[in-house]
This record gives C-alpha cells, sequence and structure tokens, in this order.
C-alpha cells in the first residue's frame, strides 16, 4: 500500500521578495561602510598615536594574579614623573629612586614610598613601602612588577639588643619607624637595601634596621632580616667564614665585650627567592674534636682570645663549613678583644677588668698588687662585674686548672659570699699546693682592706 505524499506547508510572506531582498542589500552596505569608518579611525588613531607617542588602551592580563597585576599594555606603563605624582595623589611622598640593576641602561627601578611621621623630632618621614618598576620597550616608561610594605620595628626588639641592665628601658611593641634606604656593597647574589632607623634609650643610641634582597630573575622584593645595633655601627658585609661568600654582620657591641651577629647565606626551596639569612652559631660544636669543643666552651662564655689561641694550635684542616663558620666568629671577636687589650687605660681598675675579660688572670694580679692606691676602685669593679667574670673563670678551670684563674675565682667568691666562703672553694680546687693557698690568702687579706669584706 503507497503513502501519500505529505503536503508542503504553507509560508506566507509578510514582506514582498522584491521587497526583502533590497533590505538585506542596503543593510550590509551600511555594516560595510560602518566597518570601514572604524578601520580608517583605528588606523588613523595608531598613525597618532605613533607620532605623539599616546598610550592606548590596555587589558587585564588573565595569567597574572590579581595581586600583582597592574597591566600588560602600554596604558599599564608611566613615567618617573607620572609615578611620583600618583604617590603624591594618594597622600605620600615619593622617594629617591634607586637603580637595582648597574650593567642595564635603563636599570630597573626601586621607589621608596614615605609618610609623614607626626609628631616628629629629627626624622619627620619614614619608608612605609617600596616598588620596584622594570624599564618597558618603550622609551621612558616603567611598569610597576612587585611592591611590598614596609612597617617598622617593634621597640622590644631593639631594646632585646641591649646588654641586660644597661638601660632599665621595657620596651614595647609600638612599631619604631625606618627612615633611611642605602644599597649595600656587596658580592652576594642579587639586589641588596638597607633601611635604617635609631632611637635613643637611656645613653644609648641604637641604630636598627631591615635587610632587603631583590632578586633580578624573578622581580622577587622581601625582608631577609631584621637587626639593631647598640654600637650605632649598620649591619655591613664581610668574609667571616673564610670562603668567597660574604657574611652579614650585625656589631651589637657595648663597652669592652665584643659581640656580633652573624648570618650566613643558604639556599632555600623557593623558586622565586632562592636565598635566606641564618644565623651561625657556636652550638653545637661542628667537629668531635676534644680539643676544638674546649676551644668552643671557652668563646662561649667571652673568653675569645684564649679561645683563637687554642684553635690556632690545632692546625686543623680539612674542615667542614660549619666549622670554619664558628671559627670566624672566634676569629671576628678575638680581633676586637686584642684591640682592647693593646689600649692604654686610664685606670688600673679599667685594666684589670680588660685583662680578666680576655682570660690574662696573671697580667691581671700584677695590676692588683702594684696598684695599692686604686685596690678599693679595683674591688668596686669586681663586685659590679662579678658574674659576667665569674662565668669566664668556672670556664677556663673547666677546660685546664690555672692557679692565677682560681686565685681570681676565690677573690670574687670573697667580694660576693664573704673571705670563708673564698677559703672552702679554694680547699676544694685541684692541684693546690701549699705555697699557691698562702699566696691566694695573701691577695684575699689585700681584698678585704681594700673593701671591708
Amino acid at each position: 500500500m503507497r503513502r501519500k505524499k505529505a503536503s508542503k506547508p504553507q509560508v506566507r510572506l509578510i514582506v514582498p521578495p522584491a521587497v526583502g531582498g533590497k533590505w538585506m542589500a542596503s543593510a550590509y552596505a551600511i555594516a560595510a561602510l560602518i566597518l570601514a569608518a572604524v578601520v580608517v579611525a583605528g588606523s588613523s588613531w595608531l598613525a597618532i598615536s605613533a607620532i605623539l607617542n599616546i598610550k592606548p588602551l590596555a587589558f587585564p592580563n588573565p595569567f597574572v594574579s590579581t595581586s600583582t597585576q597592574t597591566s600588560t599594555g602600554i596604558a599599564g606603563f608611566q613615567t618617573v614623573g607620572e609615578i611620583e605624582a600618583e604617590i603624591k595623589q594618594q597622600g605620600q611622598i615619593p622617594g629617591t629612586p634607586i637603580p637595582l640593576e648597574n650593567n642595564k641602561t635603563p636599570a630597573t627601578l626601586l621607589v621608596p614610598v614615605l609618610a609623614t611621621i607626626s609628631p616628629c623630632q629629627q626624622q619627620c618621614q619614614q619608608i612605609v613601602e617600596l616598588r620596584v618598576y622594570q624599564p618597558t620597550a618603550e622609551a621612558t616608561y616603567y611598569e610597576l612588577v612587585n611592591q611590598i610594605a614596609i612597617e617598622g620595628l617593634e621597640e622590644i626588639f631593639v631594646v632585646n639588643s641591649l646588654p641586660t641592665g644597661t638601660s632599665g628601658y621595657k620596651g614595647s611593641d609600638r612599631l619604631l619607624p625606618l627612615t633611611q634606604i642605602t644599597p649595600f656593597a656587596t658580592k652576594a647574589p642579587g639586589t641588596w637595601l638597607n633601611l635604617t632607623g635609631k632611637s635613643d634609650f637611656a645613653d644609648t643610641s641604637v641604630l636598627y634596621g631591615q635587610v632587603v634582597r631583590y632578586d633580578p630573575q624573578s622581580s622577587y622584593l622581601s625582608v631577609k632580616l631584621s637587626w639593631a645595633s647598640p654600637a650605632g655601627q649598620a649591619a655591613y658585609w664581610q668574609e667571616v667564614a673564610g670562603d668567597s661568600n660574604p657574611e652579614l654582620v650585625v656589631n651589637q657591641t657595648v663597652g669592652i665585650e665584643p659581640r656580633f651577629q652573624i648570618y650566613q647565606l643558604k639556599s632555600r626551596k623557593f623558586a622565586a627567592d632562592p636565598l635566606e639569612l641564618k644565623v651561625i652559631s657556636l652550638n653545637p660544636p661542628a667537629l668531635k674534636n676534644t680539643d676544638y669543643q674546649k676551644a668552643l666552651t671557652l668563646a662561649d662564655k667571652g673568653l675569645w682570645t684564649t679561645a683563637w689561641e687554642m684553635l690556632s694550635a690545632l692546625k686543623l684542616e680539612s674542615l667542614p663549613a660549619s666549622a670554619r663558620s664558628q671559627i670566624g666568629i672566634i676569629k671576628l671577636h678575638a680581633e676586637f678583644a686584642r684591640s682592647q687589650l693593646k689600649q692604654t687605660w686610664a685606670s688600673p681598675s679599667q685594666a684589670v677588668l680588660v685583662n680578666l675579660m680576655n682570660g690574662r688572670w696573671q697580667e691581671a694580679l700584677k695590676i692588683f698588687e702594684s696598684s695599692e692606691f686604686d685596690r678599693r676602685e679595683i674591688a668596686m669593679t669586681l663586685k659590679n662585674d662579678s658574674d659576667r667574670l665569674w662565668q669566664r673563670v668556672e670556664a677556663a678551670l673547666e677546660v685546664k686548672p690555672d692557679p692565677d684563674a682560681q686565685a681570681w675565682g676565690a677573690m670574687l667568691i670573697a667580694i660576693s659570699d664573704g673571705k670563708q666562703d673564698a677559703l672552702d672553694w679554694l680547699n676544694e680546687q685541684p692541684n693546690n699546693t701549699p705555697a699557691f693557698t698562702t699566696r691566694t690568702k695573701t691577695l684575699l687579706e689585700l681584698l678585704e682592706r681594700a673593701s671591708d669584706l
């Protein structure tokens, strides 16, 4: 059985065929005219832009995080004047741009952003932000590639750099401003900058700061560490560990006792910022050598020159990097301590103290015995510095029994706890001979008459 063909549906034309064709042709013609006009206008604008160096529109880069993205077209670029104007418009102060790459022209620029300190006494501007701008293919234009906020240092961190009891000042968590920025002269990889400020605590003026590193490969900018120097000396780079790599040194010396913090460059697993600074410590000892460990015990208690002399006598070879670093610390402190010994001191009490601080027991005894009219002052010095002197005597006697060190141990006990306690301690010492006991008792009598024990 054959099926009937379905009949085609009827379509009624609202617009006659002839009229519809004309309308479509007109629409195409209008669209073509508009497109041609846009192309002509765009070409003209590009030509004018090339002549006048006008910056065209730009669009965000979808492959860059929104937190660091500015723009990828020329509209995101700025001249130095425009950068400074933008900072002023934000109510802040543009600092002097610092070139970050000396071998490149034009160089990448670091622009410090400043804010007014109110109220202020000396420095009235502080650094609140650092911005990095890279040069573009467009002459005189730069693009923002990184920026970090700078908050300053907590006061308690700066106060803690002072020796115990020197200021009697308790620090707070208020932030101390950073007011100056200086590039480091160093062979350390990358570009290093030192941000500094200064504050007074009692009679000590402390210089403090933060170390910032810029990595030219990744355009990464980061704060590496904070430091404080009661000696008033900015952190500096010096080869301490005996290899080609420099270390960052912070001088925290107050008075005659050397105190340096030394930081070493270490690699870490972070591609954008592959270096960090780690403080070098004397503990634990890097070698199992007994004499090496004894030398570190002396250094740990402040007997730097004695420790360095002991290490020099060992003539160690093929040392690991960790041991070279520890030896470098001891050498740096010993050099400062030796400079103190070479000075001519105004009073016998100062000379006695310097010799005792450096483990020169016999020299200190000679000064004490020959200073008949200054023994009272010497006795007061012993009383005021008994704690740090005692730890040196104790360390020295732990490493090697020394009659002169034992004599000073007895005198320190007498000045703090009385003559009888000193004699009791003296009788317990090894290798105690009658001649040694007699001499020490004479010294205790001289000290007793001088200090009214």
